[in-house]
């Protein structure tokens, strides 16, 4: 394995009136090989890339023959820090989960999450144009780095963005289940049964909004797991498969 570490691929004027340089760590069996961008989680306020979690997903991945890269995404971006155009597609689309009484905790629909997601967009346009890459990158994020996949697959309408090829949310949520729909990209979410961050109803929610939209997502629930508590490689899904087995197996059917 190849690993290049503090890759740059993007850099943020905060609102403070300093740069931040968003980087990622490639790991790259070194022939060409679909890539995984890894997202970690931390309610878009703390939380790194550097993370133990992550990087036993990601020796796993590199194990079954992909890329991997974990990327930073900003944290605590304010609405200053997005882009005027998003403005009024954020507020319009929170007001909706408002009036809709949607079970989705204000943080995990705020304009942190939409800088991640942002963030998360030029992360799959950079790596996209980088040689020994097979494809449009895919993403695995867990908790918030689930969250912003999940929207990035599936964005509001009027935003200009690079989508993956496919999203695997662990333990993660869907804050605007309306957008989900058959244009988007596939998604596989593995929700925890015993989760105290996110609200248990959200997994169904995504689930009817994805069947009356024909969007492709595939949903699993472990009943007895905690949120941040999933061991891929040792939980077994509902339907007797291995969670981290079938992880890769949608992996490679997505891979382009």
């Amino acid at each position: 394995m190849e690993v290049t570490r503090d890759i740059p691929f993007a850099t943020r004027l905060r609102a403070d009136g300093r740069e931040e340089v968003l980087r990622a760590e490639l790991t790259h069996p070194g022939a060409d090989a679909p890539l995984v961008l890894l997202a970690h989680g931390g309610g878009f306020r703390k939380g790194s890339r550097h993370n133990p979690g992550l990087a036993r997903i990601g020796m796993a991945l590199n194990e079954a023959g992909f890329a991997t890269a974990t990327v930073d995404y900003r944290l605590n971006t304010s609405m200053d820090e997005l882009p005027e155009q998003v403005h009024p597609i954020l507020t319009q689309n929170i007001r909706r989960v408002k009036k809709r009484g949607l079970p989705v905790p204000d943080n995990l629909m705020s304009t942190r999450m939409m800088g991640a997601v942002l963030d998360l967009s030029e992360a799959v346009g950079f790596f996209s144009t980088q040689p020994q890459i097979s494809g449009p990158p895919m993403i695995l994020g867990v908790s918030a780095g689930a969250i912003a996949g999940m929207t990035l697959a599936h964005p509001p309408a009027g935003m200009d963005l690079h989508q993956p090829a496919a999203v695997i949310s662990i333990v993660g949520l869907v804050p605007f289940p309306w957008n989900l729909s058959a244009a988007g990209a596939p998604a596989l979410m593995i929700g925890a049964g015993r989760d105290r961050v996110i609200p248990a109803k959200s997994l169904p929610i995504a689930g009817r909004w994805a069947a009356r939209n024909a969007a492709p997502v595939e949903r699993h629930m472990l009943p007895d797991a905690r949120h941040n508590k999933i061991n891929l490689a040792e939980a077994t899904l509902p339907n007797g498969v291995n969670a981290l087995s079938h992880c890769i197996a949608f992996l490679r059917t997505h891979a382009g």
